[in-house]
């Protein structure tokens, strides 16, 4: 397949109602399955320029606008790898990981196949979040995530932390202005 390009709008039966995904996706890849049965693959998808639209207060919307993303899956005889980048336009950016070393996609063994993955997040504007959190307004904080998972398909084993930082939200419809907030948390398993 060469040359994808398909608008982002195909999510959205996937995502909270008042989230408006616009922009679009352009990938390309390319498949192949030899005589033996061995699988190689190799995608790219790009997201050029686009933005997610959210609201705040009744009747009022703000915009969330990412400049640069991507996605790169390669399948081959040592296994799958998956990279994903997002770059927002105020500077926040995702980066996640994946790796299935040796993994025989057409003969996988969920219990034994290893399974190796990352994922980090830096955060310095979550208005976003916002949408999620319909009671929360005027938000702001610098966040950073980090989470890891190895052990099998069957049985991942998930580790990761995340850090809040010089937080502030307003609740409204309970009166309630929270300042300086700060947060770290730490999981193992």
């Amino acid at each position: 397949l060469e040359l994808i390009n398909f608008p982002l709008q195909v999510f959205t039966p996937w995502l909270p109602a008042e989230l408006i995904i616009d922009g679009v996706a352009n990938g390309s890849a390319a498949l192949q399955l030899d005589a033996s049965r061995q699988l190689t693959a190799r995608a790219h998808i790009e997201l050029p320029e686009g933005a997610v639209s959210y609201p705040l207060l009744e009747g009022e919307r703000d915009r969330w606008t990412y400049h640069a993303g991507s996605i790169d899956l390669d399948v081959d005889k040592q296994g799958l790898r998956a990279i994903s980048k997002l770059a927002m336009s105020s500077g926040d950016q995702f980066e996640a990981k994946l790796a299935l070393p040796d993994a025989q996609l057409l003969n996988l063994d969920r219990d034994t196949q290893p399974l190796q993955g990352s994922a980090s997040l830096v955060m310095s504007d979550p208005g976003i979040i916002e949408a999620l959190l319909p009671d929360v307004q005027d938000l702001n904080a610098e966040l950073t995530m980090n989470l890891n998972v190895d052990g099998t398909l069957a049985e991942p084993r998930y580790s990761g932390k995340a850090r809040l930082r010089n937080g502030r939200l307003r609740i409204p419809r309970l009166g309630l202005q929270l300042d300086k907030i700060s947060m770290s948390a730490r999981s193992e398993g």
